[in-house]
């Protein structure tokens, strides 16, 4: 039990340190929003991008902004137009 709760709390520490950066590593790779933004930002630094993909670039961003926020759902969860039908 000495060595146990001590061993534990390491092995505690260096996973939490070590998942993180594993998380966000894998969540980057599958990205491929922020990768395509990402390559945008890297080519308009470098000038290769047009004033017609930059109003493109803009208008997906600004239509993605204003898209309502939607609450998250449970796979328990019934649909709402079946909730509103109920009552």
């Amino acid at each position: 039990m000495a060595i146990y709760i001590p061993l534990g709390a390491i092995i505690g520490y260096w996973h939490r340190r070590t998942q993180y950066n594993v998380d966000n590593q894998t969540h980057f790779e599958r990205n491929p929003i922020g990768a395509t933004m990402y390559l945008f930002l890297f080519d308009l630094i470098d000038g290769k991008v047009t004033e017609e993909e930059k109003k493109h670039m803009r208008r997906y961003l600004l239509k993605i902004m204003k898209q309502p926020e939607r609450p998250l759902k449970g796979t328990n969860d019934s649909p709402q137009d079946e909730s509103n039908q109920k009552n």
